[in-house]
């Protein structure tokens, strides 16, 4: 076992019902189309010749930048699973994509989502790792015609994994995505292990809430920031201290503990909201780790620059983690054994339907950035 078992911690799902007005006619004809479309979504038996609706990107659709289109049941590759998706998780990536340089251009068309959990309907010959019947969880193949927000997607087998025995689909479909790139930020890239001293900013957020519990499940010591409202949550997943960020800012709350951090996990930077990195630095050891998930654009650039050049360009401390899918397999199986030994527990902030309603409603919550773990769109029966 990658993680030891630690201290089991009650299950918490809040269900935050939002209701959201839509006055964009671009967002009306998506609803529109995609509530007339639900009669014809349902992911029970296939027939000859059938076809699917999917959410795709359209730069032309209003402002969601996405649309309901009608595609072609896919064939099963020799190497390749279909899977009748029962949840899909929502990621800010899923509406950044078409706005992503260079690989945004080819995003018309492509289904939207990345996180997926399921049931395996078909195989391909060489599949021997899965059958008909299997509940799965994991990747979907991003820019292509088998995101996620599809009733039906074929799976690259070493994207995915068994779902845990204790979790159900919503649950499962949460995982991928945040809690990966979290054991990775912690376990792989800052090396977090017993006794260490860690900071986590944006505690409250998916990617925040897993990272805490695997940092609990590694031993650290935890210092969260978030919200005061989301500070019980927090503890309860396994920090010892909270900050609340709308009282004082970190640098005044912490200002007497520079160099006191073994990792900063900065799960709240982006080129659309605040650089932590030079407000927080300071408070890493001098051989310590600030490692981000995301990053202005010159960190980005430099980013790109040390893996092209070979040298190191990134900033002091600084490290930043994409998601390594080559690892998929593990990494998903080592979290399902922490959901099934309690050591993680999936936080869901609302769970949408694959309605007209839903999907909008998602990406709406999701933009708005005051999520509490992660949003779920379920599929139809």
């Amino acid at each position: 076992r990658v993680l030891s078992a630690s201290r089991g911690l009650g299950h918490r799902v809040r269900d935050i019902r939002s209701r959201i007005a839509h006055s964009s006619v671009g967002t009306w004809l998506f609803v529109l189309l995609l509530g007339t479309a639900a009669a014809g979504m349902s992911s029970g038996a296939i027939a000859p010749g059938q076809q699917r609706r999917a959410v795709v990107y359209d730069a032309a659709a209003g402002k969601l930048g996405m649309k309901v289109a009608t595609l072609s049941m896919p064939s099963v590759g020799e190497a390749q699973m279909l899977v009748s998706v029962k949840a899909a998780s929502l990621n800010p990536i899923d509406y950044k994509l078409p706005k992503v340089p260079i690989v945004g251009l080819s995003s018309g068309g492509k289904v939207v989502g990345i996180d997926f959990s399921g049931v395996v309907e078909r195989t391909g010959p060489s599949v021997d790792t899965f059958k008909r019947g299997d509940k799965v969880f994991g990747f979907a193949q991003v820019m292509t015609e088998h995101g996620a927000l599809s009733p039906f997607l074929l799976c690259d087998p070493s994207r995915c994994s068994k779902m845990p025995t204790s979790a159900d689909f919503v649950q499962a479909a949460s995982i991928p995505t945040a809690s990966v790139t979290s054991l990775q930020a912690l376990r792989d890239e800052a090396g977090l292990k017993q006794g260490d001293k860690v900071l986590i900013l944006g505690a409250s957020g998916g990617c925040g809430l897993a990272g805490v519990q695997i940092a609990h499940a590694l031993g650290a010591e935890i210092t969260a920031v978030c919200s005061g409202g989301n500070a019980d949550l927090v503890r309860q997943m396994g920090a010892s201290r909270v900050v609340d960020y709308t009282v004082q800012t970190v640098s005044e709350a912490l200002k007497g503990e520079a160099s006191s951090f073994d990792v900063v996990y900065d799960t709240v930077t982006s080129p659309e909201d605040k650089d932590y990195y030079t407000e927080c630095h300071f408070l890493v050891k001098p051989k310590g780790r600030y490692v981000g998930i995301n990053a202005g654009a010159s960190d980005w650039i430099r980013y790109f620059g040390s893996r092209l050049s070979g040298l190191r360009l990134e900033k002091t401390h600084f490290r930043m983690v994409v998601t390594d899918h080559k690892t998929a397999p593990q990494d998903l199986s080592t979290l399902a054994e922490m959901m099934d030994d309690g050591s993680l527990n999936p936080v869901i902030d609302t769970t949408f339907d694959f309605s007209s309603e839903g999907v909008c409603g998602a990406f709406e919550r999701l933009k708005s950035r005051r999520t509490v773990g992660k949003l779920v769109v379920t599929m139809p029966p």
